[in-house]
This record gives C-alpha cells, sequence and structure tokens, in this order.
C-alpha cells in the first residue's frame, strides 16, 4: 500500500506541473504514505514493532488472541518488501509545486 501511495503521489505530482489542483491530492497521497510508514512500528499499545534494531530487517508478527506479539524471526519478503516504497522527487519538481512542498516540509 505504501508503493501504491508513492505511485500516486508520483502521478499527481505530474499533473500539477499542468494544473495545480493535483497539489492537494499530491499531498493527501503523501499523508497517506506516512500513515502506512508509521504503522509499520505501531499497531497496538503492546505492539513489539516489526523492526528488529539487533538485526537490521524488518519481521513478521505474530498477533495472539490474548494481545500478545510475537515476532517471527524469519528473512522472508515481509522484511524486503518496506524497501518497494521509495520514491526520488527532483528538486525543480518541487521547485514548481510550492504548496505541496510548503506542506511536505
Amino acid at each position: 500500500m505504501a508503493l501504491y501511495s508513492l505511485n500516486m503521489l508520483e502521478i499527481a505530482l505530474e499533473l500539477s506541473m499542468y494544473n495545480d489542483a493535483y497539489e492537494d491530492v499530491a499531498t493527501k497521497f503523501f499523508e497517506h504514505f506516512v500513515y502506512i510508514a508509521d504503522s509499520l512500528n505501531r499497531i497496538g499499545e503492546d505492539w513489539t514493532g516489526a523492526w528488529d534494531e539487533e538485526h537490521g530487517f524488518f519481521y513478521d508478527v505474530l498477533s495472539m488472541p490474548d494481545v500478545q506479539y510475537i515476532p517471527v524471526k524469519v528473512r522472508s519478503l515481509v522484511g524486503l518488501s518496506s524497501l518497494f516504497g521509495v520514491l526520488v522527487i527532483k528538486k525543480e519538481m518541487l521547485e514548481k509545486v510550492a504548496d505541496f512542498y510548503k506542506r511536505f516540509k
């Protein structure tokens, strides 16, 4: 979903080069990306987080019915899939979408 949000953000930024109305749409997709990225480590009150600082890797977490979270320390695509959500926005583009850039900062 994070990658989808970034793809939609990129489309909205490209459209905003021709129509300022799309800057609000770009902001919305950026916000969605931030919420999704933040949720990786904050799902519940007792959530231990999917990120393992010692190994530098995201792991699956098993959610038990008694609200206990158990990390599953298996290296899989789950840990790599967080790397899919990447977007490089060129400085020249940010200069052309001043309202988006102000909210981005």
